[in-house]
């Protein structure tokens, strides 16, 4: 869902009621900020297929706003083509910020 002209919401990328798992992105000139990567590779390919669509051939970093598993699951599958991806000072592994 377009929010604005820059800033997207993905949400219902899993469900296991009462919660469903969310991410987003904001799009920029040539640089897109992926905002979590959902609990699985399915959900960071979907993130990716969106972020494609909306800005194509852009550069790509992650950023974590938590570290429970459907924030971070999908984070092995960005890492895995040489992207980016930026942790909260509580992780152990990643580029902390």
């Amino acid at each position: 869902m377009q929010i604005s002209r820059s800033c997207y919401a993905l949400t219902g990328l899993a469900c296991e009621p009462p919660w469903t798992v969310n991410a987003g992105f904001i799009t920029g000139a040539g640089r897109t900020l992926i905002v979590d990567t959902g609990a699985n590779t399915l959900a960071a390919r979907t993130i990716q297929g969106y972020v494609q669509a909306a800005n194509p051939g852009s550069e790509l970093l992650v950023i974590n706003t938590e570290q429970h598993l459907d924030h971070i699951g999908g984070n092995y599958y960005f890492r895995e083509q040489g992207i980016e991806v930026l942790e909260r000072e509580a992780s152990t592994a990643g580029k902390k910020i």
